[in-house]
Parts: C-alpha cells; structure tokens; sequence
C-alpha cells in the first residue's frame, strides 16, 4: 500500500481472514511456533468481531469484486 492510502473495512477483513488462515497451526511446527500461533490467532479473533459489518461493508463496497456472493 502507499503511504497515506486508507484501509477501507472491507480490506481489513479481507486481511484479517488471510492473517487468521496463515495462522493454524500443522503438525510440523514446533511446540513455540504451535504456542505463538495460537496466541495470536486468539488475538487477532477478538478484534473487528462484528462480521455483520464486516459482510455487509463488503458487499457494498465497490472495489471487492464478487463480495455480494459470499
């Protein structure tokens, strides 16, 4: 992103769910890198938790292609 450029909600949530995506843990991952992942994971969950803003800010929001099919 440029500097300056403001996060619209849509993309936060977009963000929040690759984040989140990136975050579960596999079975090859260390007991630590198991353990910070789940901190975070558990974190990041918490914050912007009304998916009906989410979703409906999405939907309207011309610049996220296919968001009304979801």
């Amino acid at each position: 992103m440029c500097e300056g450029e403001q996060l619209t909600v849509p993309v936060i949530a977009s963000l929040k769910a690759e984040l989140l995506k990136h975050l579960e843990s596999n079975e090859d991952d260390s007991d630590v890198l198991k353990e910070m992942e789940r901190v975070m994971f558990e974190d990041l969950s918490d914050r912007y938790s009304d998916q009906g803003t989410l979703h409906t800010t999405s939907t309207l929001d011309p610049h996220i292609k296919g968001a009304a099919s979801h």
